[in-house]
């Protein structure tokens, strides 16, 4: 139903058309005889999901005990002895029985399934026609229905406008045009977020003096560098306790508690360029302790503003990000699609 969460729902977020291919390929497999078969079991109140259930839980577990009986010879030979039967004969007979159990068992669910339904005769012999079917028409035709079933709801859920290759002329002529008003109706509305988003990542930018997206650079997580100001306040703090302090010596008492994060700075620059010297792994160190003494720098009021505004900068990148993933994809679908 709609708004509910569907196994497509990553698949339409970031590639559209990818889901709307997959969706045709799924309703071209369920075909119309497949659909007629469905509907003409349903009713008001049963549909193919209820038989479907009542054939795997109640029927399937027993018509398989009645087939493993069919082929078993300790069973054959019980049968033989007590009609006095040779073993072909003893076999006729078993196979008849059983086919009469079956009868019985798939009429006795079928009862109850549609018990208080009026104007199901029609229904009902298609029930029976329908669990009279090999199991294995039963399993691949439940994979079409399964798969058709959990397209369309998908396509409820985000609506997706789908083209049924199975619908007549006018049908398909419809949802061709409908496709195309969605496809344009969307990437107006992507133009429209991108811009926005650009123009709310520029205010938080100017907010902060690009403070913002300097530590989103640098792939930092803000938690762990304010756990570092918490660690060199505890520190100074209990430096204050005894004397006044310097701020050469709060420079040293920075550089005791920021040093094994630069050291990983430094060694992350080296790990993702082997050819990094060690001006380049220092100059590395320095930049991001410049970026450290800027943050400790600012004030309680401050920093609180660049936790949330960091927050919102990486919400907003990853939406804008998904966005033109988006877009690529379906710029590459479509071309793909001129092509063939």
């Amino acid at each position: 139903m709609r708004g509910e969460h569907t196994k497509y729902d990553k698949l339409i977020q970031t590639d559209r058309e990818a889901f709307r291919a997959e969706a045709m390929a799924a309703l071209h497999a369920f075909d119309i005889a497949d659909r007629t078969i469905a509907s003409s079991m349903e009713t008001g109140k049963i549909t193919m999901v209820d038989l479907l259930k009542a054939w795997y839980e109640q029927l399937q577990p027993l018509l398989s005990d009645l087939e493993k009986e069919r082929t078993s010879r300790r069973f054959r030979t019980m049968i033989g002895h007590h009609l006095q039967v040779d073993e072909p004969r003893a076999q006729e007979a078993i196979d008849t029985m059983i086919q009469n159990r079956k009868l019985e068992l798939v009429s006795g669910v079928i009862d109850r399934l549609y018990d208080g339904e009026l104007h199901s005769e029609q229904a009902r012999q298609a029930a029976c026609t329908f669990f009279a079917q090999p199991s294995d028409y039963i399993n691949t035709f439940t994979e079409r229905y399964g798969k058709f079933v959990e397209i369309m709801e998908a396509a409820e859920a985000h609506n997706v406008t789908l083209l049924d290759p199975h619908g007549n002329w006018l049908e398909r002529g419809r949802a061709a045009i409908a496709i195309h008003n969605e496809r344009q109706h969307l990437i107006q509305d992507e133009d429209t977020r991108l811009a926005d988003i650009d123009q709310a990542l520029r205010t938080l930018q100017e907010r902060s003096n690009h403070l913002v997206q300097r530590i989103a650079d640098h792939n930092w997580s803000f938690a762990d560098v304010l756990a570092l100001y918490e660690s060199y306040q505890q520190q100074l703090g209990s430096l204050k306790q005894v004397t006044a302090v310097s701020p050469t010596e709060q420079l040293a008492v920075f550089e005791q508690v920021a040093k094994p994060f630069l050291a990983k700075v430094a060694h992350n620059v080296g790990s993702l360029n082997q050819h990094t010297n060690l001006k380049a792994a220092k100059q590395a160190r320095d930049e991001a302790a410049n970026l450290l003494l800027e943050v400790f720098d600012l004030s309680p009021s401050e920093r609180r503003q660049l936790f949330l505004d960091i927050q919102n900068y990486m919400k907003l990148t990853r939406e804008r990000d998904l966005i033109l993933v988006v877009q690529r994809n379906r710029e590459q679908f479509l071309a793909k699609q001129r092509d063939e």
